[in-house]
C-alpha cells in the first residue's frame, strides 16, 4: 500500500512540476491567440538598415534622400512606422529619424497597398527650399491625385521595396494557431524579465529574435525584437509591436493619381535625382 501510495506520490509531483515547466508556454501561446483575434491592433514597427546590404537602387535612393535633406546618408537608416490594423486592413505613418513630421501614409490590404506620394513629394519639397531657396521654389506646387500602389511606387524611385521586407515578415508570427504557436514557443530559449514576465529567445532568418509579452493598464502587447547575427541582411535590426486598439475602420482613399499624372511625375522627380545628383 505504502509502495502504491508513493507511486502515485511521484507521479503527482512530475505532472506538477511538468505544469508549472509549461505553464509560461501556453499562456503566452494563449495571449498570442487572443491578441490576433482583436478586431482591431495598435502597431509600431522600427528598422535600421544596413547599408552595405542594399542593393544598387536602394543605395541610389538613399543617397539621394541624404542629398536632399543634407545629412549624411547614415541619418537616413533609421525608419520607424506607426499606425492600426482593423478587420483585414491597415493604415501607418511612415517616419524617418532625420525629420520630425511623417514622410507619408500607407494604407494596406492582402490585395493592395497604397502610398501617399503627394505627402511625400511636399515633405521633401519643404525641405529641398530650405536648402536650395532660390532653386527650391522653381519646384512646382502638387496638382496630381494623392495616392498610388507599392508597385507604382517601385517603378517611379526604380527600387526595389518589397524585397527588403519579404525575407524579414515577422508579423506573421502572430497570425500562427494556438498549437503552432506553442511549438515554436517550445522551441525558444527562456529567460525571467524584470518584471516576472518570460521572453522567449531563438535564431530566426539568421536573427537573434526575443519574443516578448507586455503588459500595460491590464491590456496585453506583444513584441518581437531582432537583430542581425552576420550583418549581411539588408535590415540590421527591427523592432515589431502590437497591441489592443480601439476599433476604428480603415477606409480606403480614393484619391489615385492617374497614369498620365504618375507619367508626369516621373520626369519630374528624374529631373529633380540629376539635379540633386549634380551639386
Amino acid at each position: 500500500m505504502k509502495k502504491r501510495y508513493f507511486v502515485i506520490g511521484v507521479i503527482i509531483v512530475a505532472v506538477a512540476t511538468a505544469g508549472v515547466w509549461s505553464f509560461p508556454l501556453w499562456h503566452t501561446a494563449y495571449l498570442l491567440q487572443n491578441l490576433a483575434k482583436s478586431e482591431s491592433l495598435e502597431c509600431q514597427i522600427q528598422v535600421t538598415l544596413n547599408q552595405e546590404g542594399l542593393f544598387k537602387g536602394q543605395k541610389q535612393l538613399l543617397h539621394l534622400l541624404s542629398r536632399i535633406l543634407k545629412t549624411e546618408e547614415t541619418d537616413c537608416l533609421n525608419w520607424q512606422a506607426v499606425g492600426y490594423t482593423a478587420g483585414r486592413k491597415g493604415y501607418v505613418r511612415i517616419y524617418c529619424d532625420v525629420l520630425q513630421e511623417p514622410v507619408t501614409e500607407i494604407y494596406f490590404s492582402k490585395d493592395d497597398t497604397l502610398v501617399n506620394v503627394r505627402m511625400l513629394y511636399e515633405v521633401l519639397q519643404r525641405n529641398f527650399v530650405k536648402e536650395y531657396p532660390i532653386l527650391g521654389y522653381m519646384l512646382p506646387e502638387w496638382k496630381y491625385g494623392t495616392y498610388i500602389s507599392l508597385d507604382q511606387v517601385q517603378d517611379i524611385f526604380q527600387v526595389d521595396i518589397k524585397e527588403i521586407f519579404q525575407q524579414n515578415s515577422f508579423g506573421n508570427l502572430t497570425g500562427q494557431g494556438f498549437w503552432k504557436s506553442l511549438i515554436l514557443l517550445n522551441r525558444m530559449e527562456r529567460h525571467r524579465t524584470k518584471d516576472g514576465g518570460w521572453k522567449f529567445e531563438t535564431v530566426w532568418n539568421d536573427y537573434h529574435t526575443v519574443l516578448l509579452i507586455e503588459r500595460e493598464k491590464q491590456e496585453t502587447g506583444f513584441k518581437i525584437e531582432g537583430t542581425d547575427r552576420e550583418k549581411t541582411q539588408k535590415i540590421a535590426e527591427f523592432s515589431f509591436s502590437l497591441s489592443p486598439g480601439e476599433e476604428e475602420a480603415v477606409i480606403f482613399p480614393e484619391s489615385l493619381m492617374k497614369t498620365e499624372e504618375i507619367a508626369q511625375f516621373q520626369k519630374l522627380w528624374q529631373a529633380l535625382s540629376e539635379f540633386t545628383e549634380g551639386r
